[in-house]
């Protein structure tokens, strides 16, 4: 079982789409969330597109941070976790069994 030690920051990319999948990156422990694609392609467009989008976002995951009783999104990597579906799946069948408070750094 690998421990990321604490002073490796981890940044999650890659497939980032909605303040949801922001929100659930940041409670699986990731420090930070990049979001690239969308971004590029409300720039197609102009700038204040891709500003609103952003801006747009960010409201959605405050929205879920209230819902998750997070003033921080720090404080969500403090909530439970419930990992269901293929990702559940895909865990259980390499040997991971993550419980309500595992964590990116645990697994």
């Amino acid at each position: 079982k690998a421990v990321l030690p604490p002073y490796v920051s981890v940044i999650a990319s890659g497939g980032v789409r909605s303040a949801a999948d922001m929100a659930k990156s940041l409670a699986l422990g990731a420090n930070a969330v990049a979001v690239a694609g969308p971004v590029v392609r409300a720039l197609d467009c102009s700038v204040d597109s891709a500003i609103a989008w952003i801006n747009e976002r960010l409201q959605e995951l405050r929205c879920l941070m209230v819902l998750c009783g997070a003033h921080a999104p720090q404080e969500l990597s403090n909530k439970p976790l419930v990992i269901l579906g293929e990702t559940g799946e895909w865990l259980r069948g390499r040997g991971v069994y993550p419980d309500a408070r595992s964590r990116i750094r645990d697994l």
